[in-house]
């Protein structure tokens, strides 16, 4: 009989070597790796990491990293964080994973951004109730994605004409304007200068007076510059530019694992909005993901105007929160009626 245990690591260093390859073997999407976690933490973490991981025998087959702070169990993410889901070879691991981390229920489970498809949720869902835990779900985000296999031209043929005619209209007035070319870099070579252009681009417009640019803050300037750096040592960082006259006027923060082509984050410069410059370099990405073979286009986020012009297609993800008893039931009540119900329970609680 194979020899189960369940661990609990503290620190990311413990387990990350192991948790890497983990994650290869699986397959799992970029924002599942330690170095992604790692670079957020530092930038935005609260409370204790704690690291649940499954073992048969020597052999890691589960996995799930998560904060813990004031009696919570959270998955460490925001709205910097495209998706999370626990790891495992299958659903029975994760079920050993779920059950070692609710051994000792805590006042609330609290995983965002876990994919609506798959055997997560219902798995998460069904042993917090055995705990006699309440258990909420509520979609978070549907992120647009393109499916990317298949022939480009046919792509194109499938998009409303007038609106393919306006994109070959912004290339050809463009060309017009100087010489046009789009730029692929793995940061291998000057990260630090390419990282300063592409922020620079990023934010400017609307993006800094609203406060949502890369540089408005330094924790996330600070996250985004070391998920860069990560990316470019594990070799799966794109810096796309859009030059005209070797100046960068449109700019994306990228990563491309083999499968996928992901978009962090995008901008361009105002001054050339008339000519389309991200138009026509998110049109350079897509038609990238189609000719060298991956399975999607992935926009990420929530479904903007200006992605579901490419698509209609979107995954759904899903805030799964599990409540335990006492202070626990007082958090469901702030998340299903608000936060004056809640508090006026926790009144009557005090009094009693």
């Amino acid at each position: 009989m194979p020899n189960f245990r369940v661990e609990h690591h503290r620190t990311l260093e413990e387990i990350a070597a192991e948790w890497e390859e983990f994650g290869s073997r699986l397959g799992c999407a970029p924002f599942m790796r330690p170095g992604w976690l790692d670079a957020w933490w530092r930038s935005f973490g609260a409370g204790k990491l704690q690291i649940t991981a499954v073992r048969r025998g020597d052999e890691l087959v589960a996995l799930v990293p998560l904060a813990r702070r004031r009696g919570v169990l959270a998955a460490p993410v925001n709205w910097h964080t495209p998706m999370f889901s626990p790891l495992s070879i299958d659903a029975s691991m994760l079920e050993k994973l779920i059950m070692g981390l609710l051994d000792r229920p805590p006042r609330r489970l609290d995983l965002g951004f876990v994919p609506a498809v798959g055997w997560e949720l219902p798995t998460t869902a069904t042993i917090a109730r055995v705990k006699r835990m309440s258990v909420e779900c509520r979609t978070s985000m549907r992120s647009p994605f393109v499916r990317t296999r298949g022939d480009w031209e046919g792509f194109l043929g499938r998009l409303p004409t007038r609106r393919v005619s306006k994109y070959r209209r912004f290339r050809r007035r463009l060309g017009e304007e100087g010489e046009v070319v789009f730029e692929v870099a793995d940061g291998r070579e000057r990260l630090d200068g390419l990282l300063a252009e592409g922020f620079a681009i990023e934010g400017s417009g609307w993006k800094r007076e609203g406060g949502t640019a890369v540089t408005s803050s330094p924790r996330t300037l600070t996250f985004y510059s070391e998920v860069a750096r990560w990316a470019a040592r594990q070799g799966i960082l794109r810096l796309w530019f859009l030059r005209l006259d070797n100046k960068a006027i449109a700019f994306a923060l990228c990563l491309e694992d083999g499968r996928a082509l992901y978009e962090l984050k995008v901008g361009y410069d105002p001054a050339w909005a008339r000519f389309g410059p991200g138009v026509l370099l998110t049109q350079a990405r897509i038609e990238h993901a189609f000719r060298s073979d991956l399975e999607r286009y992935e926009f990420l986020g929530q479904p903007d105007r200006h992605k579901l012009d490419w698509t209609a297609t979107c995954h759904e993800y899903v805030r799964l929160q599990a409540f335990g008893g006492g202070l626990g039931q007082i958090d469901r009540l702030a998340w299903t009626h608000g936060r004056g119900i809640a508090l006026r329970a926790r009144e009557l609680a005090h009094r009693n």
